[in-house]
């Protein structure tokens, strides 16, 4: 914000001299460069400070036979699947709220289900309804991502107990997409690290 009020500020600068200052047109067009060049100049060194500050974030790539290990829990992907139709998807779920929701969508949806299992391996209790919102699906090259109607039976683990998450994201692809080309993350985290399961679909 602040960088653009000094670009105004230059702007309305550089027009007032234009039409004040009684000068020739060349040292007119001279000054009014100098001050594009200064702006040109600001701004790539606060591009080059942005991009030093916040670097592109580095891809953690998990696959079915790797387990992520988050803050004393182990979270392994299960079972993924690409569900032709609302119905189909569905079957997968016991949850009645679940089930109820998904009724009211269009019979034709197409789903990404996903099961995770998730263990606590730590020495105290864990509560994991909230890294049960942290999952989004992400479909590349098309670029879209989903959040996704979920069911767990148990959202607090003594030490030692795991249980399964069961997960549905509506596909969100054009219409025109080809899915057999479509690559499906699970994101754990997108920053500083884009922690993520690469889904085999």
């Amino acid at each position: 914000m602040a960088l653009h009020l000094l670009y105004i500020c230059i702007g309305g600068c550089i027009m007032k001299f234009y039409k004040n200052f009684k000068l020739n047109s060349k040292i007119k067009l001279i000054a009014i460069g100098i001050c594009i060049a200064v702006m040109v100049l600001v701004w790539a060194v606060n591009y080059i400070k942005i991009n030093a500050a916040f670097p592109e974030a580095q891809e953690v790539i998990y696959t079915c036979e790797d387990a992520l290990e988050v803050e004393g829990l182990n979270i392994e992907l299960e079972e993924s699947e690409l569900m032709d139709n609302t119905e189909q998807t569905i079957t997968k779920f016991t949850d009645e709220n679940i089930i109820t929701k998904l009724k009211k969508s269009k019979k034709d949806y197409r789903y990404i289900y996903v099961r995770l299992n998730v263990c606590n391996q730590s020495d105290e209790d864990k509560n994991i309804e909230a890294l049960i919102y942290n999952f989004v699906m992400e479909c590349m090259p098309s670029g879209w991502s989903n959040g996704a109607s979920s069911e767990c039976n148990k959202v607090n683990l003594k030490s030692g107990e795991s249980t399964d998450i069961k997960m549905a994201y509506a596909l969100n692809v054009p219409e025109n997409a080809d899915i057999s080309k479509e690559e499906f993350h699970l994101v754990y985290r997108t920053y500083p690290q884009k922690i993520m399961f690469v889904l085999n679909i």
